[in-house]
């Protein structure tokens, strides 16, 4: 008896954690831009999940950002950002939950690297000299309690 109580919490369990992601719904667009010459300049798709249930703690829309530039001579992509952003009601303290940017030279090699996370409380900047990392820095703001 005491075996399938145990069992039945554990699927219980499961199915609570899964059923959280049904519960929203997910808006995906794609946006491309050209250059006079034809060649593709940029590519945008944007997703917006928004919850369907109210849950006063756990209610906020994420976005996902991820936008790729390229060159218009060679076609090789000059950018690479991604920004993932959290509005909500309450018990959410990010706005701007991650934000990262890939500059690449006229070769297709990185050039520059940036990342911050939680409205820049933690940031990392890398400098790059032919695809090779050549400067870190990392900086961490500690928060008060």
């Amino acid at each position: 008896m005491n075996l399938v109580v145990k069992t039945f919490f554990l699927f219980m369990i499961t199915m609570a954690f899964s059923l959280q992601e049904i519960h929203a719904s997910i808006r995906r667009t794609e946006t491309k831009e050209y250059y006079a010459n034809g060649k593709i300049k940029s590519v945008t798709i944007t997703r917006i999940k928004t919850p369907r249930n109210i849950d006063l703690f756990n209610f906020y829309k994420e976005t996902k950002v991820n936008r790729t530039e390229f060159d218009s001579i060679n076609g090789n992509k000059k950018m690479h950002s991604v920004r993932i952003t959290k509005v909500g009601m309450a018990g959410r303290h990010c706005y701007e939950y991650l934000s990262k940017k890939i500059d690449f030279d006229e070769n297709g090699k990185r050039k520059r690297f940036e990342k911050s996370r939680c409205d820049k409380n933690y940031f990392i900047f890398k400098d790059y000299t032919n695809g090779k990392v050549t400067f870190i820095h990392i900086e961490k703001k500690r928060r008060r309690k």
